[in-house]
């Protein structure tokens, strides 16, 4: 595009986003996916939560039931794939890890977005870095991005949405600040706006305001009285104001929950406690993980009941004494809760459990009377750990969790773990 802008450095950041991310991934190991339509599905193959751009082109939503696709999928010979999360967040990290290489500012954002700092860089400079990063990325790992560059992380999320939209950006968009993005911004609706939700958008377009160019024009003082001081800080990140600098501090999770809905109703107490403990021992992985342990804990479980698709659910407390990340007192904890909720007849849909009130692992306080056994528990989870990142999740863990698992959801249409299982790597023959 022949745009004329200012050439001298500014503070700039660039958002990297993914593109079309989980449907990217399953064609970096099938490229016969390449240029047909693809849609990933939920857990249990429910509904919709990635499509290719040929599907998009077909109508086909997000979050919509695969159910009434049906036809649809027939008639477009629609590709189907069952969501394969390992697989999706080791591309993540190889991704992230790139751009770790490249800025030692970034924010990850989300599983296929993060942003970095160009500072130092003139926007043609900038422009440059980004074209680079899109053909090192799509070297290294075969996943095609798009880079939004911009003074505020509000006009670097609009820039990266323009890069997707309009292929003379060839992927990489550049918004200046006012007034030269006057007719960036005209071209952009508000509900694509980074931080304004459904409501708002229906409030601002009740007032007349259809674009960011409209919002942009806007009074500071109005948009404050009609949403606020996030409101007012969407405001000033469009008009070059940085109000949400890049934060490289990951969040602590608040809690940790881990549920699945079941491929069938269990109504049996085994297969229960083989899920349940199952969940226990993912969740105290991720405890872990954060290096913390859980000073409390619930499991909640949804039932049928009534007919059609009335359902209600239970949740109990986790009997625990003390914090901890041992998976067999989580695991233990969690199936004492389950004896004392489960009732016999009754057709369970999905069970879960949550993890919550974190402390560190060095701060742990037990009861003077008892025995300490944090230190052998510490040792045990480390070997456990280590075997299993080596080998496999679960390769070892508690016998409580089963061996069939038969209630597992179904996903029947998904990949080979091709990057995460040693069984499945992905196997090339030389002709």
């Amino acid at each position: 595009m022949n745009i004329s802008f200012n050439n001298n450095a500014q503070n700039l950041i660039a958002l990297i986003d993914c593109n079309n991310f989980y449907v990217s991934c399953e064609r970096v190991f099938d490229p016969k996916l390449h240029g047909q339509p693809v849609i990933v599905l939920s857990g249990n193959d429910g509904c919709v939560i990635a499509r290719s751009n040929e599907t998009k082109a077909l109508g086909v939503q997000m979050g919509q039931p695969v159910f009434e696709l049906k036809e649809l999928i027939t008639r477009h010979n629609i590709i189907t794939k069952s969501s394969n999360f390992p697989l999706y967040a080791d591309m993540s990290s190889r991704v992230m890890s790139i751009l770790q290489e490249s800025s030692s500012e970034i924010e990850i954002y989300s599983i296929d977005e993060a942003f970095i700092n160009f500072k130092g860089l003139n926007n043609v400079q900038a422009q440059e870095e980004g074209q680079k990063l899109k053909k090192r990325i799509s070297q290294y790992t075969g996943i095609p991005i798009s880079v939004g560059i911009g003074q505020t992380k509000t006009l670097a999320k609009l820039g990266s949405l323009l890069a997707k939209k309009n292929p003379d950006y060839n992927n990489v968009a550049f918004i200046p600040s006012l007034p030269d993005s006057n007719h960036l911004l005209q071209q952009i609706k508000i509900a694509d706006i980074w931080g304004i939700g459904r409501q708002s958008t229906k409030l601002l377009e009740r007032n007349g305001i259809w674009s960011a160019y409209d919002f942009v024009n806007t009074s500071s003082s109005w948009i404050q009285k009609l949403m606020g001081i996030m409101g007012q800080r969407i405001l000033m990140e469009l008009q070059g104001i940085d109000c949400i600098p890049l934060d490289d501090l990951v969040n602590p999770r608040k809690s940790i929950v881990v549920s699945r809905s079941f491929g069938y109703r269990i109504t049996h107490f085994q297969e229960l406690s083989e899920a349940v403990a199952l969940y226990a021992h993912r969740a105290s992985e991720k405890l872990r993980e954060d290096k913390r342990m859980a000073r409390k804990g619930s499991l909640f479980l949804q039932m049928k009941s009534g007919p059609g698709k009335s359902y209600r659910h239970d949740t109990i407390l986790l009997p625990l004494e003390r914090a901890t990340n041992d998976c067999f007192a989580l695991i233990g904890a969690a199936q004492t809760a389950l004896k004392s909720i489960f009732k016999p007849g009754t057709a369970y849909k999905k069970a879960g459990i949550m993890l919550y009130d974190f402390c560190p692992i060095d701060t742990t306080q037990v009861n003077f009377l008892e025995t300490p056994t944090q230190p052998k528990s510490d040792d045990i989870m480390k070997l456990m750990d280590k075997i299993n990142r080596k080998h496999g999740k679960e390769t070892v863990t508690s016998a409580s969790i089963g061996t069939k698992r038969l209630w597992q959801s179904k996903s029947l249409l998904k990949s080979p773990h091709y990057t995460t299982e040693w069984k499945e790597l992905l196997k090339v023959k030389a002709n």
